[in-house]
């Protein structure tokens, strides 16, 4: 199964909703499987677009304009794992100055940032670069991410994440 990127559009106030119980944020994120239209899963590739974006993996420069974009500072509930540690989130300043970032950074800029062999030396996660498909792979999930922070910038919203 492995480690997949999940993400949730929230409202502020939902958000404040799951600092007081994030055991509803647990069952959000369990029924958002049956097609929350405000949930999306980028599978395997999430470590893959981190890397493409800042030229690191999951140990990046927390000063990097783009190190929000998985996995935030900012977090839910330490003392909840879901799988890779605690759900993150980014507010709905964040999302929108993350949002202005990713209009910047187009396919044809990623394809030219994909470097199998880069990705497989820094052990980037799920591994197998070299894999012709993979490529698309990254691009397709990061067209799908890009258009979920647009959408929670257009909607106020706030972005939660896990990596489960």
């Amino acid at each position: 199964m492995g480690m997949t990127g999940q993400f949730l559009r929230v409202s502020n106030d939902d958000l404040e909703t799951y600092f007081l119980n994030s055991n509803l944020l647990s069952e959000r994120m369990d029924a958002s499987y049956t097609g929350d239209p405000e949930f999306i899963d980028i599978d395997k590739a999430w470590e893959g677009i981190l890397f493409l974006l800042t030229g690191s993996g999951i140990a990046i420069d927390p000063h990097h304009p783009l190190a929000k974009i998985i996995m935030s500072e900012n977090v839910v509930d330490e003392d909840q794992n879901f799988g890779f540690g605690p759900a993150t989130y980014v507010t709905p300043e964040e999302v929108i100055q993350l949002s202005k970032e990713l209009t910047t950074i187009d396919r044809a800029e990623l394809t030219k940032r994909y470097n199998p062999v880069a990705l497989n030396e820094a052990e980037i996660y799920p591994q197998g670069w070299d894999d012709e498909e993979m490529l698309e792979y990254v691009l397709e999930n990061y067209d799908t991410l890009k258009q979920f922070y647009a959408d929670a910038a257009a909607n106020g919203q706030a972005i939660v994440s896990i990596i489960n």
